[in-house]
């Protein structure tokens, strides 16, 4: 075999809560592998090839630090794991990606004044607050991804560790089905993901109930970009045309994800210079 898939995340470490998803990864050889069985065997597995691993080591990827970490193995080669054993990131570059994510934290600026839009918010920002601690942790030579054990090592106080699960609860249940029990949010939850995120980054955060998406920023058309989309969608400024659900499957779709962006942010500029057209031709 030419392929290792591994368990990942709170169910390789055995911190597992009864809404926490199974994390798979597959690190194979350039060639041909059972994709679609290995897909139907691990529901979200994500695939990584030995070239594509390289490449996020010479970017400095702390995620190849977290399989190392915390990864399980469960089927394949063994050997596969000398890729990413003992990988830690310069420190350059996870203070790099620590900065980028405090950057996007203060830029959020607005959430849809909806309750999706405060659970979209939840999402988000529990995504973005993550990433920030385990960076900033790294950057000081400590390597723990498990949510409590990573905050306390952040040295957050225990009741913004509370909120931090707090906002998880919100991040839950924005990816729950209708059909699944989801757990209880408050409708204050923004605020209270606000605070907590003020409290992690050192600035002031600055979030509005409504808003509306500029389309003429520069866009980086990476993750981040990806999800200011879904906020336009969910704020009924553009439609879905299939892209939440390709979002829900991002780990099949990281590739072609930044064209859609573009494809979308082009298309809304369009939209808004017929619109201003139009206005001007009127006011004439």
């Amino acid at each position: 075999m030419n392929f290792l898939v591994l368990k990942c995340g709170s169910a390789a470490r055995g911190d597992v809560n009864k809404l926490s998803d199974v994390d798979f990864v597959c690190l194979y050889e350039d060639g041909g592998i059972p994709f679609k069985l290995l897909a139907r065997s691990y529901p979200g597995v994500s695939f990584y090839s030995r070239s594509s691993v390289e490449k996020m080591k010479s970017q400095g990827a702390l995620f190849l630090t977290h399989i190392d970490v915390d990864g399980c193995p469960v089927e394949g080669e063994r050997r596969i794991l000398e890729w990413v054993k003992g990988f830690r990131p310069p420190r350059v570059k996870v203070l790099q990606a620590a900065s980028q994510t405090r950057k996007f934290i203060g830029d959020i600026g607005w959430l849809p004044n909806s309750m999706e839009g405060r659970l979209w918010f939840c999402d988000i920002l529990f995504v973005a607050l993550r990433n920030f601690i385990y960076c900033t942790n790294a950057s000081n030579g400590v390597y723990r991804f498990g949510l409590e054990s990573a905050a306390s090592a952040f040295g957050l106080p225990d009741r913004y560790v509370k909120l931090l699960f707090e906002v998880r609860q919100g991040k839950y249940r924005y990816r729950l089905s209708s059909s699944t029990e989801t757990p209880e949010v408050s409708s204050n939850i923004h605020l209270l993901a606000t605070e907590l995120a003020e409290r992690v980054t050192g600035q002031a955060i600055n979030i509005s109930l409504g808003g509306k998406t500029d389309w003429n920023t520069s866009w980086r058309l990476d993750y981040w970009d990806e999800r200011l989309i879904e906020r336009a969608i969910i704020n009924n400024e553009i439609d879905d045309n299939g892209y939440r659900a390709m979002l829900a499957e991002h780990n099949y779709n990281r590739r072609v994800l930044a064209n859609e962006v573009l494809n979308r942010v082009k298309a809304a500029r369009q939209c808004l210079s017929v619109r201003r057209s139009r206005s001007r031709l009127g006011h004439d």
